[in-house]
């Protein structure tokens, strides 16, 4: 193994982290949002990145991370992912806020795109895409449309059974595409078009300081402190991955002594949305 190190050094995160609070819903109403989704049911994390997409004049395309959500029951003594069936009802939740439904916005309206993991490990496919199909209600009885990713083959007999699913989902392979993934990752973050709530390093408040020297502090309810300590952890997992380059050949991992202590779930799911990015 020839050695390259990080793709990501700690100096190029903090140039893109910005004095905002983690984002839990649309606000707005108006929010452009991306979801990447790594699912996983016993031996990683089963993670939910969240991110705005937005335009600027002269760069173009922006992301800018909300939120991150494990979907681990507490029950359990490993913390284990939550049963399928669960996660799916949290995704779906998380759907309806980050749309902002309650805004009166149609359908996943504010939704551009669900990018989700199918590799076999989280059985997204055969698993949890098949639980997005159909139509649902959520907890006031009002029904909503269900998901899908039409231009994948295992969705090629669900197209005729479910003709109202919306096609706003994307399934990728992780093996075929596990190196632009990671590609994306560095290209993204080094090119500046991605930006990240500040750490509030313990506290539960962020300081922001204008141009002209005035302070704002940004008080962070307790929902607001999770989601930032999950954004910590994805930043740890983004500064330990590392390129390696054999003969021609890259691959990317976690250094030798972080592999088995540290899951990569993480800085995968938001590879994702740097790759559609």
């Amino acid at each position: 193994d020839s050695f390259e190190g990080q793709i990501i050094s700690r100096r190029d995160l903090i140039q893109c982290s910005n004095t905002y609070a983690p984002v839990l819903s649309n606000d707005t109403g108006t929010r452009q949002i991306v979801m990447s989704w790594d699912s996983a049911r016993l031996n990683d994390n089963s993670v939910i990145v969240i991110a705005e997409f937005y335009q600027e004049k002269k760069t173009g395309w922006h992301m800018k991370i909300l939120n991150v959500v494990s979907l681990v029951d507490i029950r359990t003594k490993h913390r284990t992912p939550m049963r399928f069936p669960e996660q799916v009802e949290k995704f779906k939740e998380l759907l309806l806020e980050y749309n902002g439904t309650d805004k009166g916005k149609l359908d996943y309206e504010n939704i551009k795109q669900i990018i989700c993991d199918a590799g076999a490990g989280g059985q997204m496919i055969g698993g949890v895409t098949d639980y997005m199909l159909a139509n649902w209600n959520d907890a006031s009885g009002i029904e909503h449309k269900g998901i899908i990713d039409t231009s994948h083959k295992a969705n090629q007999s669900a197209i005729g059974l479910y003709p109202e699913a919306l096609d706003i989902m994307t399934l990728v392979d992780p093996r075929a595409h596990r190196n632009e993934i990671f590609d994306a990752v560095e290209k993204m973050i080094k090119l500046g078009v991605v930006s990240f709530p500040d750490d509030p390093e313990g506290r539960d408040y962020l300081t922001h300081i204008d141009d002209d020297g005035t302070e704002t502090v940004i008080h962070l309810t307790s929902e607001q402190l999770v989601a930032s300590s999950q954004i910590e952890m994805m930043k740890t997992e983004i500064v330990t991955m590392c390129k390696y380059t054999t003969q021609g050949n890259v691959r990317y991992d976690f250094p030798a002594d972080k592999r088995n202590k540290m899951h990569d779930d993480r800085v995968f799911a938001f590879g994702l949305l740097c790759w559609y990015l």
